[in-house]
């Protein structure tokens, strides 16, 4: 059972590493946001820039709370973006295997035709090569002549307030989501003002109708808008390059892989 459990976490770990490589644009879309249309595209804006910044995702839900933590870095079409789940999954803790699926980073190269899978724990990469035709801005799920055309929400924000985060004075605002069928979704948005793009640096969702008791937030630190470090898009000097997955497992496996 404990070997099926390994072998299942490896082959789950393979697939989001396969896709995460071949669309890491996306991919750090889906981290870098709150999972909701509308609040997203305010914080999207951002991907207008070069920038740098660290965020804090927060799901709260009763007496339990779940954080996601990262860094998200991009100069020009290159990417660079860390999760680390490891306070959201504490009931793998300890196993060696969840350590390193839960602490991840993906650098990617469009005009080196790579992507750089970054493993913390054990400190190794291991270099990919993107599929071809796969671009920053192209849509995984899009197919020519049978995608239903989107409509997207009418997004209102009304402000409420002034607040500081993270150091930045802030214009505070109730943002009001409505979908064309009439569905609502209600929360509140912190837009710095200290930069000339105003961007969105905070943003709460609530649920009052389906679950009163959970709240998505998303929080940025250390936001700095214009080109950040190469260093970011290259593995730390420490860090080995591994060339397959078994020199990532074998040793925690129990050679189940082994030749």
């Amino acid at each position: 059972m404990e070997l099926a459990k390994k072998f299942l976490k490896l082959v789950l770990f393979s697939m989001t590493v396969f896709v995460l490589a071949i669309f890491p644009y996306q991919a750090s879309k889906a981290f870098f946001g709150i999972g909701e249309e509308g609040f997203d595209e305010l914080i999207m804006k951002l991907w207008t820039y070069n920038f740098y910044t660290d965020y804090v995702r927060t799901t709260l839900e009763g007496d339990s709370k779940k954080i996601i933590k990262g860094l998200v870095a991009k100069d020009g079409e290159d990417i660079r973006f860390d999760t680390d789940m490891r306070e959201s999954e504490s009931e793998d803790e300890g196993d060696p295997i969840s350590e390193i699926m839960l602490w991840t980073g993906m650098i990617y190269l469009p005009a080196q035709e790579k992507s750089i899978i970054l493993y913390h724990v054990p400190e190794k990469f291991m270099v990919m090569k993107p599929e071809k035709g796969a671009t920053p801005g192209g849509d995984i799920f899009h197919h020519e002549g049978t995608a239903k055309k989107h409509v997207p929400p009418k997004v209102e924000k009304i402000k409420i307030g002034e607040d500081k985060h993270d150091n930045h004075p802030c214009d505070v605002y109730k943002i009001i989501v409505t979908w064309q069928d009439g569905k609502k979704r209600e929360g509140k948005g912190w837009q710095a003002q200290d930069f000339e793009s105003k961007p969105w640096v905070r943003l709460e969702v609530y649920y009052p109708e389906e679950n009163p008791d959970r709240t998505e937030t998303i929080e940025l630190y250390n936001l700095k808008i214009g080109k950040p470090a190469r260093s970011l898009f290259s593995p730390p000097p420490p860090y080995k390059e591994i060339k397959v997955m078994t020199e990532l497992f074998g040793s925690i496996t129990g050679g189940m892989f082994s030749e």
